[in-house]
């Protein structure tokens, strides 16, 4: 099915001098208490001429979600824009193939709130100089569009062929197709446009977007260009001459030198003339044709020859390599010819290109079909053209284009969590191809800062991050090649920059009748993990719950008589650290104890099969307590107690590691005994996964998935880009 519509049209057309245009596959955006998404994918920007511009950019296997609400894929998402102010016009074009988006499919019920489907979506965009005024044209093709409300109910869609089509699904969305919006000088035309309001939570689509705008159009004067073929004895009777001209500027004429009987053309609105001329009276050598319209002229000399001769092809050398975005879909490739409406063979590498003919220009191609060329290696490749006469002789050309469709290979491997001590100078560091460029590293979408790709490294150092709110951190890091190839690697991280509060209640006197079971208390908060209390000399650690935290029974008969201090701190999973301190005195002396615990640490290494419950061994001093385990470094590890045995041994509780860095691990125990004397032992092993990051995933049913929705957890990922 098919709408469109024109906003104007008018008479003579005069020369554009300005232009700008924008063709966008998919944008989709959500809006929950001051959150915002936007994913716009097959986006080509927005383009502005002089000088004209013609890009396309596309996604394939594209996928879009927000948590379990929202979900949106497509086969290929494209967008393309291209301006030709000779010819006053700019064309903008966006849309998608096999699109499936769906509204909430929660577990309480079995069916989504909405699912729309079409086999193609797409959206044109045109503008047009037409009486020193932009002219504006929009429509919208939907092939096999299929929409279903709540319970899977049919929606039926009639669409309006001339307008917008709005329909309303259950209060749930509303979609309208074909919507065309005026702008100064042009005109915005969106395919399939979804509105979502549930709840009060907003989420925006949209399906083929395509902007042109001309703001002026009258200020320049016209041109014309000309093409004619070489002469022979074929063509000589019927010369075709054509070029492109500016429509409403008149008449073209075409004359020579040696002189013909001059002959004329109309310009047509594509801007576009042929005329075929007579040139049998000329002898055999260099012509000059010059095509005039009104003041404007172009100029071309051709050969006549009516001998027997070879075949002459050529081919064109591309202005664009070959990568990774446009290897699925190269070209067009073009080249001269001598024979009129004969075969070319053309062979791209090891592609070959049915289908080409010499046309009546002198010209060929291998538009419009694009070629798939992902068969070829990287390196230079070879493109031959070859036409053979009816007498059974062969004229060939070459040309050699590069071909570079590996990306560069980017990762993020460093990027600890943002803390008060590192948010004003953070650094994050990963992996890169050498040779490709620096890499790009941005936070949260801000303006990226370059950093050196050296060695297959990167570092990005001093980066202010305490502007940035506390919650997730989302790292991009992006690098791209001399041909356009581009590869990217994202990293999420937490950022909290306010520490624990910690304190130290006023604890009791330490004396004979509690030296043996002394207990000491405080706050803490909660959530931020075990506290690490030292009384004096002696270190345990307490747990933090409710706020509080308890140490009972502890041995400090070994500190000496006099003033004790009393420690607590606690350190979050930012490596931000708060302490509380007391005091105290010991009324009775030391009971002289100074031999510290003995430790030992075996690790083993760290792999796919024991990282989620990773658990180290040892062996300990009987009767001096329990062992402290720490598993990494700051800000990346894991802290755990295991009990000593009356064997002298301790095993660790199975522990989640792998969040920890790739590389080295260090393993410490350490044991403190009742009269605060301490031993530690540690071990050096290697992890050989890289850190994961920790993706939260909404559960429940239809109402906690909007509830998560609320507090701004949202999705985003993307499956395989490509661009050009």
């Amino acid at each position: 099915m098919a709408a469109a519509a024109v906003l104007a049209w008018s008479g003579t057309v005069f020369a554009a001098t300005t232009g700008t245009g924008q063709g966008t596959g998919l944008r989709a955006t959500a809006s929950v208490a001051g959150v915002g998404l936007g994913v716009p994918l097959g986006d080509t920007g927005l383009r502005t001429a002089p000088a004209d511009f013609n890009n396309s950019q596309s996604t394939v296997d594209a996928q879009v979600t927000a948590g379990s609400l929202l979900n949106v894929t497509a086969g290929v998402v494209s967008g393309a824009t291209q301006s030709a102010l000779a010819l006053n016009q700019v064309s903008s074009t966006g849309g998608v193939t096999n699109l499936n988006l769906s509204l909430v499919n929660a577990d309480i019920i079995p069916l989504s709130l909405l699912k729309v489907t079409a086999d193609a979506v797409s959206s044109n965009a045109t503008v047009v100089c037409s009486g020193g005024s932009p002219v504006a044209t929009g429509s919208t093709t939907i092939t096999n569009l299929k929409v279903t409300g709540p319970l899977g109910l049919n929606v039926p869609v009639t669409i309006n062929p001339t307008g917008p089509t709005v329909v309303n699904v259950a209060g749930v969305a509303t979609l309208t197709i074909n919507e065309q919006t005026a702008i100064p000088s042009g005109l915005v035309v969106n395919a399939l446009h979804l509105e979502i309001n549930v709840l009060n939570i907003n989420a925006d689509v949209v399906i083929g977007h395509s902007r042109a705008s001309m703001p002026d159009c009258a200020a320049a004067a016209g041109s014309v260009t000309i093409s004619v073929p070489n002469i022979n004895a074929s063509n000589q009777g019927a010369v075709p001459v054509q070029g492109l001209c500016t429509y409403g500027g008149g008449t073209v004429t075409i004359t020579s030198d040696p002189a013909i009987a001059p002959v004329t053309a109309a310009c047509t609105p594509a801007g576009t003339y042929s005329v075929n001329a007579n040139a049998t009276s000329l002898a055999n050598g260099n012509v000059t044709f010059t095509a005039t319209q009104d003041t404007a002229t172009a100029s071309t000399t051709v050969t006549k020859a009516t001998t027997a001769r070879l075949p002459t092809v050529t081919v064109d050398t591309p202005a664009t390599p070959i990568s990774y975005a446009n290897q699925g879909s190269y070209g067009p490739i073009t080249g001269t010819c001598s024979e009129t409406g004969q075969p070319v063979a053309v062979k791209v590498g090891t592609v070959d290109v049915p289908g080409v003919s010499c046309l009546a220009s002198g010209t060929w191609t291998t538009g419009p079909t694009p070629l798939n060329l992902t068969t070829l290696p990287d390196g230079p490749v070879l493109i031959t053209a070859s036409q053979t006469d009816i007498n059974g002789r062969t004229g060939s050309g070459s040309a050699t284009v590069n071909k570079d469709a590996t990306p560069p290979v980017v990762t993020i491997v460093t990027a600890p969590a943002i803390n008060a001590t590192n948010a004003g100078s953070y650094t994050t560091s990963g992996g890169c191809t050498t040779g490709d460029s620096n890499v790009n590293v941005s936070f949260n979408g801000g303006v990226a800062t370059a950093a050196s790709c050296t060695g297959g490294h990167w570092t990005l150092s001093g980066a202010n991050l305490s502007t940035l709110p506390d919650g997730t951190v989302n790292i991009l890091a992006t690098q791209s090649d001399a041909f356009t190839n581009t590869s990217s690697a994202s990293r999420a991280v937490p950022k909290d920059t306010t520490p624990p509060v910690v304190t130290v209640m006023a604890p009791a006197t330490i004396d004979a009748s509690n030296q043996a079971n002394y207990t000491v208390s405080g706050t803490c908060t909660t959530g931020d993990g075990q506290v690490s209390v030292n009384i004096g000399s002696f270190a345990t650690v307490a747990p933090c719950a409710g706020g509080n935290w308890t140490v009972t029974g502890a041995n400090v008969g070994g500190l000496p008589q006099g003033a004790v201090t009393i420690t607590a701190s606690q350190t979050d999973a930012a490596g931000n650290t708060g302490t509380g301190t007391g005091s105290t005195n010991k009324t009775t002396a030391g009971n002289g104890d100074t031999t510290p615990p003995t430790v030992t640490v075996v690790a083993p290494p760290i792999g796919p099969s024991n990282q989620g419950s990773y658990s180290p061994s040892g062996t300990c001093t009987a009767g001096d307590g329990p062992v402290t385990v720490t598993i990494g470094s700051p800000p990346h590890q894991v802290t755990v107690t295991a009990t000593c045995s009356g064997q002298g041994t301790w095993t660790a509780p199975p522990s989640d590691v792998s969040h920890l860095p790739q590389g080295q691990v260090i393993v410490t125990g350490t044991q403190t005994d009742a009269a605060g004397n301490t031993g530690t032992g540690s071990a050096t092993t290697t992890k050989s996964t890289p850190g994961a990051v920790a993706v939260p995933v909404p559960v429940g049913g239809l109402w906690a998935a909007l509830a998560l929705l609320a507090t701004g957890v949202l999705g985003l990922r993307r499956r395989r880009q490509a661009a050009a």
